[in-house]
């Protein structure tokens, strides 16, 4: 057995995929879902775990070009209805968001860089124009979504529950370790989806 290897004879995945697709949301194109966060972890006094400014941008346009639409999600950890821990109060006490001097922009974060391009959905306006809870709008988008792109941690283990490829950024932790994300681990045990790990 490797790194992760657990005994998978009383598991199975519930079958979110299947319960979720839909076709009440639809944007014409295949869907690219970006998950990303921007936190203290780790005792780290600077976030890590995350896509910045710079790469966001790259990351949209290139999609964008590609014929995508992209949904981006980071939680600003002010949603009374999701419980947060202590990371993302300490980050949301701070007001902590990403942000860079974009040329021809200016100063900008991640939630107004998505408002560059007409094929980037911020997920906070999409929770406010449909008539679902958080969590319910976040799987049926999940659902209908062809691939997805994630930091390391609970998103991209969600990202990793819906058959679909996943490319997800790590750059510490326990994930580091041999064969982590080996054919025997619970990463591909959670759908079967096709995991791409980009370390970093």
């Amino acid at each position: 057995n490797g790194i992760g290897d657990l005994n998978y004879s009383q598991w199975k995945l519930p079958p979110y995929k299947d319960h979720y697709k839909n076709d009440k949301i639809d944007f014409g194109k295949p869907i690219v879902f970006i998950s990303n966060i921007y936190n203290f972890e780790h005792g780290r006094s600077q976030p890590f775990n995350t896509f910045d400014i710079k790469i966001l941008y790259e990351m949209f346009d290139y999609l964008s070009e590609k014929g995508y639409a992209i949904i981006y999600k980071r939680s600003n950890n002010s949603n009374p209805k999701i419980a947060i821990d202590n990371n993302e109060h300490n980050s949301r006490q701070l007001k902590l968001q990403p942000e860079a001097d974009v040329d021809g922009i200016g100063m900008i974060n991640d939630y107004e860089l998505t408002a560059q391009f007409d094929n980037v959905h911020l997920f906070d306006n999409l929770v406010n124009s449909y008539e679902y809870s958080y969590n319910e709008l976040q799987l049926m988008l999940m659902a209908n979504t062809d691939k997805f792109i994630s930091v390391c941690g609970g998103n991209a283990i969600l990202s990793s529950c819906f058959r679909s490829p996943v490319v997800i950024y790590v750059n510490q932790g326990r994930e580091f370790r041999p064969n982590y994300f080996g054919e025997g681990s619970y990463w591909r045990k959670l759908s079967g989806a096709d995991i791409t790990p980009v370390y970093d």
